[in-house]
């Protein structure tokens, strides 16, 4: 596999959009399999839902910068595991 030139980010945290649903406790910079030859850049970060247990984690892939113009937002993410609590 090739490896890409790396994205390089400073605050990747900055990144996730401020909600009072979720708390990103870290996000760093990776690269992730995306099954073809190449790596593609990404982000993996670490985040509280409010009023839940535990730690989660997921990863996201940084197909440029603006990509994220308006940030990435986990309220999507939150409701899933509010879904997944109610079970």
């Amino acid at each position: 596999m090739a490896t890409p030139e790396p994205f390089v980010v400073g605050d990747l945290a900055a990144l996730f959009v401020p909600s009072s649903r979720y708390t990103i406790l870290s996000a760093t910079q990776s690269v992730m399999d995306t099954g073809g030859a190449d790596l593609t850049d990404s982000v993996e970060f670490s985040f509280m839902v409010t009023g839940r247990d535990g730690t989660f984690t997921g990863e996201l892939p940084i197909v440029g910068f603006r990509v994220f113009e308006d940030g990435i937002d986990l309220t999507s993410w939150a409701d899933t595991i509010d879904a997944l609590y109610s079970l």
